[in-house]
């Protein structure tokens, strides 16, 4: 299983911790444009002005927080991932400037409205639909007017759907995102979508979604 990228098992599956333990050490090395990609495509949708409170939904080795403690200072960040080894990988990288904590990404340790900010990349697709609860669990911990910003893996490409194939024959298929399947499921929770990216990374088809929480009265998202 050492081909497959982060999130690329369930994170409910005691196989994928076993894999993430196993990979966590190299895990930068082996995937390092994959996510390296991921990152910048996702923090140049959500153009942060760099004084938010921000969550990472499966941080992983902390590349993105990592990259925002570089540059922002001034910003609150946090991370959440279900592998203590991914997570020893963060710790040694950032320090002390984030906050990581051991948990899973359908049932978050935060109050509501926590952050200004959320970024997932490469986890939502270790779930299968409808993913509404998932996406309104993530809105929960937003802020009125808070954004989400996600990046994962993008169904119909080409690239996507061969390593899929692969996996299914190891019994671990993935639920690659259908862009308006995901349009909608934001919109019935509240998160009405901004901004949209179509991209790829060598093989893999990748899609970028910007989405913002509807202020109190607004009407944003609505069903």
């Amino acid at each position: 299983m050492d081909a497959l990228p982060r999130s690329a098992l369930s994170e409910t599956d005691p196989r994928a911790l076993r894999d993430y333990a196993r990979l966590a050490p190299v895990y930068d090395r082996l995937w390092a444009k994959y996510v390296g990609v991921s990152v910048r495509r996702t923090l140049d949708l959500l153009r942060l002005e760099g004084d938010e409170r921000l969550l990472d939904v499966g941080c992983g080795t902390g590349v993105l927080l990592g990259a925002l403690a570089r540059t922002r200072s001034r910003m609150t960040l946090v991370g959440l991932d279900p592998s203590r080894a991914m997570l020893a990988q963060a710790r040694a990288r950032l320090g002390s400037s984030a906050a990581l904590d051991l948990g899973v990404a359908t049932k978050l340790p935060y109050r509501d409205g926590a952050f200004d900010a959320v970024v997932s990349t490469s986890v939502l697709h270790a779930f299968p639909g409808p993913r509404e609860a998932i996406l309104a669990e993530w809105g929960r911990v937003l802020a009125p007017g808070g954004r989400l910003a996600l990046t994962d893996w993008r169904a119909g490409h080409w690239g996507t759907a061969t390593y899929n194939a692969l996996l299914a024959l190891a019994g671990r298929r993935q639920h690659p995102l259908v862009i308006d399947t995901v349009v909608a499921e934001l919109g019935s929770v509240g998160l009405g979508v901004e901004a949209l990216e179509e991209f790829h990374v060598d093989a893999w088809g990748l899609v970028s979604v910007l989405a913002r929480k509807a202020p109190p009265g607004d009407g944003l998202g609505a069903a």
